[in-house]
């Protein structure tokens, strides 16, 4: 009787570990900033151990909207968040975010431009 509830405890304690490593939907919120309505494009990459492993392209011919959300299906882990941001003209800029996955509620990254000094 001990041992059948010892091996019940050891299969529930496997199980939770183990679905606590597969990869889950994360909420990102992607914060433009003021100068949202020039945005045309962003390319988005999770990076984890110097390789992709999802990315999305969202474009916005009329200009982005200031928070831009999106769901990415993630493991947990620590990722790098890489987002080339392309307006008008073909300006470019590439901004790089550190994400630690899972998270509770969305997660939010601010990628508005830094205020000149």
């Amino acid at each position: 009787m001990i041992a059948k509830a010892v091996l019940v405890l050891a299969v529930f304690g496997v199980g939770g570990e183990l679905l606590g490593a597969w990869p889950r939907d994360v909420d990102v919120d992607l914060l433009l900033g003021p100068d949202h309505g020039s945005v045309r494009e962003l390319r988005v990459a999770y990076v984890q151990q110097g390789e992709e492993v999802q990315g999305v392209r969202l474009t916005y011919p009329a200009g982005a909207p200031a928070r831009v959300r999106h769901r990415a299906r993630l493991g947990p882990g620590q990722y790098e968040l890489r987002v080339e941001i392309s307006a008008g003209e073909g300006a470019r800029r590439l901004e790089s975010r550190s994400l630690q996955v899972p998270t509770d509620g969305a997660l939010r990254v601010d990628l508005a431009p830094a205020a000149p000094h």
